[in-house]
Formats: structure tokens, sequence, C-alpha cells
């Protein structure tokens, strides 16, 4: 990649960046609240609530105990989604029809794979509850979780800017002159 579009791309990715990072903390609470709705556990066994940016989720512990509680904040959902946004819009060389396409990829895969993982997060609280499982186990998925969901929404962008960068390749080692096959001709 010639170095003016590799700092064209570096700084319509950190403008992005910033801001998304200053939208997206409006955008989690309804959104997370939307997981919420849809991975709602059956009252009897957990119940998950959002407060603030914060999901409880608690459960019934057996003989009388005091329930066990857990939190997750909901700001992990969108770290991997404001960067790979962010890289998708300042990526050069894409058509406004493919970015969005390939935004909507990046938001249907991370609302997919945060239902599971909520989903997974509210079965393993209720396993701690039921002494099935140690604390320990709900940290390392909590861990687990927010970096899969980190990653996750790479795999749509990933493939797109492996291919532009071939295309950079090949213009480069073309001599990266634009100038028509006519006009060489005569020049």
């Amino acid at each position: 990649m010639p170095r003016r579009k590799l700092a064209r791309f570096l700084l319509a990715f950190a403008v992005a960046l910033a801001a998304l990072s200053v939208v997206l903390p409006w955008l989690t609470k309804p959104y997370a609240w939307l997981v919420l709705q849809v991975v709602k556990p059956d009252p009897a066994v957990a119940t998950a609530s959002l407060s603030g940016l914060v999901i409880h989720v608690s459960a019934p512990r057996v003989a009388g105990l005091q329930p066990f509680s857990a939190t997750l904040h909901s700001l992990v959902f969108t770290y991997g989604l404001a960067v790979a946004v962010a890289l998708t819009v300042a990526m050069p060389g894409l058509s406004t029809l493919r970015r969005t396409v390939l935004i909507l990829a990046i938001l249907l895969l991370s609302f997919v794979a945060h239902l599971i993982g909520l989903h997974f997060f509210i079965s393993r609280a209720v396993a701690v509850a039921g002494f099935k499982a140690t604390p320990d186990d709900l940290g390392r998925l909590a861990s687990v979780l927010s970096l899969l969901w980190f990653v996750l929404p790479s795999l749509v962008w990933l493939p797109a800017f492996l291919r532009q960068r071939r295309a950079w390749q090949r213009e480069a080692t073309a001599g990266g002159d634009a100038r028509p096959a006519q006009a060489k001709g005569r020049a």
C-alpha cells in the first residue's frame, strides 16, 4: 500500500473509531436490553436484568442459601463492533454498497455471537448457583466471551481487507502507473 493511501486509511480509521467510541456508549444500553430480551431466562431458573450498562444475572441456590449473582458489563459487546466497523468504514477501495453489506454482516454476526455468549453466561451462572461449577469457571467464561466478542467481527472485514491488499500489491508491482494504455504509447 502506498504511503499516501496508508496515511489516509489510518486517519480515516482513527476518526471513525473516535466517533464510534463517542456514540456507542449511548447505543449500548438499548442494544444490551434487546439482547437480554431475546435471551431472557426462565424466571424459575434465573433472572437477568439490565441496570445502567451492567447485566445482572441472579440464580437461586439450593437449600435456602443466598442467591448467586453475577454481573457482566455490556460495553464488552461494543469493543469489537467499534473496531470492526471503523476498519470497514476506513478501508479504501470499497464501494458504498459493499461497505454497507460488510457493516450489516458485522452487526448480524456480532448480534448472534452476543446472544449465544449471554446464553452461555446465564447457563454458567445457574450451574454455579447449583454448585455444579465454581465462580472461577464463570470468570474464565466471561474472559473468553469478551475476547471472542472482540475478535469475531474481524472475521467479516478481514477477508475484504486481505483481498484489497492483494489489489494494492498488484498495483505496486505493475509500477503504479495509472495512465491508460493509449496515453502511455504517446508519451
